[in-house]
């Protein structure tokens, strides 16, 4: 029996949603892997993971911003467009 359950189980050190999952439940950590290199390179690709979708984050607020300070412009040029302004006396 625990040579079946070895054999069917071997692999599950290599499946990300199951290397990722086991080392983010702080009940486990590392203790879930029989493999320290396998652990260590779950942890990699933990870390790569968590900075890639940092950087996708980062990136997606720069562009709402510069979006927004695009229509801000254009919708600025466009009210003042045909209005003459006079400047405000103090």
């Amino acid at each position: 029996m625990p040579v079946e359950l070895n054999k069917h189980f071997s692999h599950i050190e290599e499946v990300e949603a199951l290397y990722l999952a086991t080392l983010l439940d702080p009940h486990f950590k590392r203790l879930g892997f029989k493999n320290d290199e396998k652990a260590q390179t779950a942890i990699d690709q933990c870390k790569k993971k968590a900075f890639d979708l940092t950087n996708q984050a980062e990136d997606k607020m720069v562009e709402t911003a510069q979006a927004t300070v695009a229509v801000s412009g254009q919708h600025l040029t466009w009210r003042s467009r045909g209005k003459t302004r006079k400047p405000r006396m103090a």
